[in-house]
C-alpha cells in the first residue's frame, strides 16, 4: 500500500501506465482489483472502453474477470461491458448482462473487480452518507487510480485528501494522475501518506512514491527521444460581448474549409449553443456537444429503429471518433463544446478557440 503522483504531460502515456501496474499488483496477489476514477461521464466512459480492451490483453489466458461502469447514468449504458474474457466462452458458460446490469450499478458498481466511473462514486465513501462502508468496502485492497486531481476545487480537494487517508488505511495502491499538478498540491498529497516532506525536485515528469508512513522518493522521467514535439501559437481577443466577432466566424469557416479540425469550447452551455448556431454554414460538418443533450442524444438510443440517423452511436462517439488522433484523415470539421471535451479525451484540433480559462485547462 503507498501514494504514487504521475506527473508527465498530455499523451506521455500515464493512462496506460497506471493499467500496467495495476495489472502487475494484482497479477502478484498484492491488490485484489482497479477502481479508475475520473472527473467527468464522459471521460468515464471513454476511459471505460480503454481499460476494457487492455483487461483482455492483459488477463491470463483461460480467465474472466468484472468490468463495471460506476456514474449517476452507468444504468442506461447500452451496451454495457460486465465480463471481458480473455478467451471465447465455453458452451456451458452463462452470461446474462441484463441481469448482471441490476447488480452492477451505482454504489454497488465498485464491488466489482474492475471498475471505471467518476470521482464522486468513491468520494461518497469518505462522506457520512448512506452506505459508505459499503463503498470502502468495495474500494479496499484495489488500485485506485485518480486522474486529473488538478480540476478539482478546494472543497472536492479536501475530500479527496480525506479518501486518500482511508484508502491508505484500507491497504490501497492509489495512484494520482496529472500533467498540471502544482508543488503544493503535491506537498500536500504526499503529506496524507508520508512521516515528512523533504525538499521536493522541481523536475518534470516526475515520479513520486511513499509507501503509508514511509519517506517521499521523487524519480525524474526522463523524456522519450522519438517524443514529437509542435509548436503552438497563443493569441488573445477581446471581447465587447460573449459573442465571437465576425472575423473570428470567418476565420473558423476558412480554416474547416481548408480541411483543420476546429475545437471551440465556451464556459456555458447556453454561449455554445449561440455560438454553434453562428457557426453552422451549409457544406460545413459542425456540431454540438455539451452535458445538456438527452442521454441517447449524447450515447445512441438502444433500439436501432430509434436512433438518430446522422448520430447512430450518439453525439460522442461521433466527434470523439472524428477529432481521434488515430482517425483516418477527413475533411475539415467544427465541433462547439462546453467543458465536457476539456481533458482525459485523446481528441487532437488544429486549432482551438476557448473562453478565459485556468492555465491548467488551457494546457489540457
Amino acid at each position: 500500500a503507498g501514494l504514487h503522483l504521475v506527473e508527465a504531460p498530455m499523451g506521455m502515456g500515464k493512462t496506460e501506465a497506471a493499467l500496467w501496474a495495476a495489472a502487475k499488483l494484482v497479477a502478484a496477489s498484492k491488490s485484489s482489483g482497479l477502481y479508475f476514477a475520473l472527473p467527468t461521464q464522459l471521460t468515464s466512459n471513454k476511459i471505460h472502453e480503454r481499460v476494457a480492451a487492455f483487461l483482455v490483453n492483459a488477463l491470463p489466458a483461460e480467465s474472466y474477470a468484472t468490468l463495471a461502469l460506476a456514474h449517476a447514468a452507468s444504468w442506461l449504458e447500452n451496451p454495457a461491458t460486465f465480463r471481458i474474457a480473455a478467451s471465447p466462452a465455453e458452451a456451458g458458460d452463462k452470461i446474462d448482462s441484463a441481469a448482471a446490469r441490476t447488480w452492477f450499478t451505482s454504489r454497488r458498481a465498485l464491488l466489482a473487480r474492475y471498475g471505471v466511473g467518476t470521482i464522486d462514486q468513491a468520494l461518497m465513501a469518505a462522506l457520512p452518507v448512506k452506505f459508505a462502508a459499503l463503498r470502502l468496502f468495495g474500494l479496499a485492497g484495489k488500485v485506485v487510480v485518480l486522474d486529473e486531481v488538478h480540476t478539482y476545487d478546494a472543497y472536492t480537494a479536501k475530500l479527496l485528501d480525506r479518501l486518500i487517508g482511508h484508502l491508505l488505511a484500507l491497504r490501497c495502491t492509489v495512484i494520482v494522475l496529472s500533467a498540471t499538478l502544482t508543488k503544493s498540491r503535491r506537498r500536500e498529497l504526499l503529506r496524507i501518506a508520508a512521516q515528512e516532506i523533504p525538499n521536493l525536485p522541481d523536475d518534470y515528469p516526475l515520479l513520486s512514491s511513499c509507501e503509508t508512513g514511509g519517506t517521499v522518493k521523487s524519480v525524474p522521467i526522463p523524456y522519450p527521444d522519438d517524443l514529437p514535439s509542435h509548436d503552438v501559437s497563443i493569441r488573445r481577443i477581446d471581447l465587447p460581448d460573449s459573442s465571437l466577432p465576425e472575423p473570428l466566424l470567418e476565420e473558423i469557416h476558412d480554416c474547416a474549409r481548408q480541411g483543420q479540425r476546429v475545437l471551440v469550447i465556451r464556459n456555458t452551455v447556453a454561449l455554445a449553443q449561440e455560438t454553434f448556431a453562428a457557426l453552422r454554414l451549409e457544406g460545413l460538418d459542425c456540431g454540438l456537444l455539451h452535458s445538456r443533450f438527452p442521454f441517447h442524444a449524447r450515447n445512441g438510443h438502444p433500439d436501432p429503429a430509434l436512433r438518430d440517423m446522422e448520430f447512430p452511436d450518439g453525439r460522442e462517439a461521433k466527434w470523439v471518433s472524428r477529432l481521434g488522433k488515430f482517425g483516418p484523415p477527413r475533411p475539415g470539421c467544427i465541433l462547439v463544446a462546453t467543458q465536457v471535451a476539456e481533458q482525459s479525451l485523446d481528441i487532437d484540433a488544429d486549432l482551438l478557440i476557448t473562453d478565459l480559462c485556468p492555465a491548467d485547462m488551457l494546457l489540457q
